[in-house]
């Protein structure tokens, strides 16, 4: 087959088992079995692909009809124009994360060496992201899984910043000692028991439950966060939060009445749904 050939064959076939964005997909896939990136697809059509090349595809395009992640397949993710490694043991970092990285910048805007405390890392996104960006700040990560701890240190080695990044493995706070931090921030499981067991299966059956599922009411650990925050925030430091579209009244009330944070606020993403909570400890 040719590239053209290939395409569209790998599309249809995507489209048999309702595969979002079928053409894009099968585009990954094509670049991934063939090592050509993807501009090159573009660009020649009419190249045809070794038998080698297309056994391959043939395999990705099965490990996606069986509703395996794309990102899972080809172990790659981008994210703020940052190729992440990702693999079953880190969340699959998605575009509306990235207004945290814009908060957090906005936040600590004219904070020279600022420290960060990042929860839940996953593959490393936002704190490699915000090192990228902010070429003084320190960032202490913390992730319960060891594997995905480890590929967030791969991530920051290929990006070379792990310099400043500095692995904490535990659960929440609980690995840190005595610190304080201009800025907490965090995108945490919110997804309630209920919620999850109706999740898409490609994200239900791969992604690592334990970074999605929250427990019975979705706010179990941002309750945990929220609370435990003012005990880590320099005097005037920030909070940021991941929540869920239909948390944004009660991490609001979590916020205000039992941890006495102020400037409380739910910032918006680019489909105008709730999705980061913004909060500072009194100064």
């Amino acid at each position: 087959m040719t590239i053209k050939e290939a395409l569209a064959w790998g599309a249809a076939r995507l489209a048999q088992g309702s595969a979002q964005e079928a053409c894009s997909e099968a585009r990954i896939l094509l670049s991934h079995a063939t090592g050509m990136d993807r501009l090159a697809l573009i660009t020649h059509p009419e190249t045809t692909i070794s038998n080698k090349a297309m056994e391959a595809y043939r395999g990705l395009l099965e490990r996606r009809r069986r509703n395996e992640p794309v990102a899972y397949i080809t172990g790659h993710r981008e994210f703020w124009s940052l190729d992440l490694e990702v693999n079953k043991w880190t969340l699959i970092p998605r575009p509306e994360t990235e207004l945290l990285v814009e908060l957090s910048m906005e936040a600590l805007k004219g904070i020279s060496g600022a420290w960060i405390l990042e929860l839940g890392t996953g593959s490393g996104a936002i704190s490699i992201a915000l090192l990228k960006e902010m070429r003084e700040a320190r960032i202490v990560a913390t992730d319960i899984c060891p594997r995905a701890m480890e590929t967030a240190r791969r991530n920051a080695l290929r990006h070379r910043v792990a310099g400043r990044l500095l692995p904490c493995v535990g659960d929440w706070y609980s690995c840190l000692g005595a610190a304080s931090f201009d800025l907490i921030v965090s995108n945490p499981p919110y997804v309630s028991s209920h919620a999850y067991n109706g999740l898409a299966g490609d994200v239900r059956l791969h992604e690592p439950a334990k970074a999605l599922e929250s427990g019975p009411s979705g706010l179990e650990a941002l309750e945990v966060i929220i609370t435990t925050a003012p005990a880590y925030l320099k005097e005037g430091g920030w909070l940021l939060c991941e929540i869920g579209w239909d948390q944004e009244e009660a991490a609001k009330k979590i916020a205000l009445d039992t941890a006495r944070l102020e400037d409380i606020e739910v910032a918006r993403d680019l489909a105008g749904l709730p999705r980061a909570l913004r909060a500072r400890k009194p100064a």
